[in-house]
């Protein structure tokens, strides 16, 4: 059963990823200057699909505040079929980028293309885990609104990483978002629902534990063959 408190938290929660999704990516394609260089129709089409989800999720948390929930589930089809899209252009997306240089995580200390190659590949495969995870529970409204919010969370550094700002803080942003389930449960509920923990834990473990592996011969190895 979803609670007044509940609403509030998601529905602040998806606005909060759209204004970051929004503050990353205005110079390069939401308020890319008239003048710049057209961008391709791949990233075009990435982007478009990318920003879809946002909008879906907040389209979702608004419908179940007004208590639309047949409209909800609908539409869940839709993100189901969109998260799948996602996952292709996601993966062939970071494997073009990869092949021409492009170094995401740059100001983080990420210094070479194939080391940063773990970045994208992170954040879309735990993307599409946690997506998985709320389909599956999408009867257990608890569960499936807690495993969104993840999935979400888990595309926001491609967003964090584009703001002018120190790699620290950019980390600080994503533990912050990592954080926020398990702290509104303790102070709305009084303990910490499953998802938020280990979902939680998860995306920050992963999230620090990626820089260390991208710099090793294996991980290099590996993509290098992943990419070519």
């Amino acid at each position: 059963m979803s609670t007044k408190a509940d609403r509030v938290f998601f529905v602040g929660f998806s606005v909060m990823a759209a204004c970051t999704v929004f503050a990353g990516f205005s110079p390069t394609f939401y308020l890319r200057p008239a003048g710049a260089r057209p961008l391709s129709a791949a990233i075009v089409l990435h982007a478009v699909v990318f920003t879809s989800w946002i909008v879906l999720m907040l389209a979702q948390t608004l419908l179940i505040a007004s208590r639309r929930t047949n409209v909800h589930r609908r539409l869940g089809v839709v993100g189901g079929l969109l998260a799948l899209a996602m996952l292709v252009l996601g993966v062939t997306t970071a494997v073009a980028a990869a092949r021409r240089g492009y170094v995401p995580g740059a100001n983080s200390g990420m210094t070479d293309a194939l080391g940063g190659f773990i970045i994208p590949l992170r954040d879309i495969t735990l993307f599409i885990t946690f997506v998985a995870g709320g389909l599956y529970y999408r009867a257990d409204g608890a569960t499936h609104k807690r495993l969104m919010m993840l999935a979400t969370i888990n595309l926001l550094p491609a967003a964090l990483g584009r703001l002018p700002v120190q790699g620290a803080l950019v980390g600080a942003a994503i533990l912050a978002f990592a954080l926020l389930g398990p702290a509104y449960d303790l102070v709305t509920h009084r303990r910490i629902h499953w998802v938020s923990l280990w979902g939680g834990a998860l995306t920050v473990v992963s999230s620090v534990g990626q820089f260390p592996v991208a710099r090793t011969e294996t991980w290099h190895r590996i993509a290098l063959w992943l990419t070519s």
